[in-house]
């Protein structure tokens, strides 16, 4: 063979010799990977009430009556369209107490946020001597039905959803409302509104709300005065973030 050929035939194998090892410095053997955005995870917060106690007792249907019957309706509004509605004690039922008694401490409900979503979560307290399963049932389903915004100004509506209750004599002893918002991760308790016949004695929520933080082993509590029908109920809520 001709010395120039075989001179041109190693230099192109040196040649490839040193692009196969710059492809495989670089790394470039394999297809590169991709990072895969992991999905928003919803923060799970929990509600429970601390206490229940009732200072003053509601208007007495009779000489005889010394005790109350109340009974909590939680309402859930969001996130998005998803709205639901429990009872405490229990699915009609109420409790029985006496002036300055208190009821103990009960889990209400469990909650997911996704980042971006919010969550308005209504308490009413009523009162009734007599367990009217069906308008009970039917009242707490039709609460959840309402466009419930911030303040007293949602206190026609309670009322009006109420009726079937209160004019069976029922008491209603007064209604709040908390909002919880998923921002970026963090959850914030950002505010506390009565809707009626209430004040709020003690709340964690200041001008620019309040954090929930998962490293919180007690979380954050307000304190509800709730006074309608001559009664003043005091209700501790707390709310605290699981993950």
């Amino acid at each position: 063979m001709h010395p120039k050929r075989r001179h041109f035939v190693g230099s192109a194998t040196a040649m490839l010799g040193v692009a196969s090892a710059a492809v495989a410095t670089l790394g470039f053997t394999h297809a590169p990977r991709v990072a895969v955005p992991m999905a928003p995870v919803a923060a799970e917060v929990q509600l429970d009430m601390a206490t229940l106690h009732a200072a003053a007792l509601s208007t007495a249907r009779s000489p005889l009556d010394s005790a109350d019957a109340p009974f909590l309706l939680v309402t859930v509004f969001g996130p998005g369209a998803a709205h639901a509605s429990m009872q405490m004690p229990s699915a009609n039922k109420h409790w029985t107490i006496k002036q300055d008694e208190a009821k103990g401490a009960a889990p209400l409900t469990s909650l997911a946020i996704a980042p971006g979503d919010s969550v308005r979560v209504m308490f009413t307290l009523l009162e009734g001597d007599q367990v009217n399963a069906a308008d009970e049932s039917t009242t707490s389903s039709a609460l959840t039905k309402l466009k419930l915004a911030g303040g007293s100004k949602n206190a026609p509506l309670v009322a009006s959803t109420l009726t079937p209750l209160t004019n069976r004599g029922a008491h209603w002893l007064g209604s709040a409302a908390m909002l919880l918002t998923n921002e970026g991760g963090k959850m914030y308790w950002r505010a506390l509104d009565c809707v009626s016949t209430c004040s709020v004695s003690s709340t964690p929520v200041q001008a620019n709300g309040a954090e929930l933080v998962t490293q919180s082993a007690d979380g954050l509590s307000a304190v509800l005065e709730l006074n309608g029908n001559a009664a003043t109920y005091h209700l501790k809520v707390t709310a605290k973030r699981s993950k």
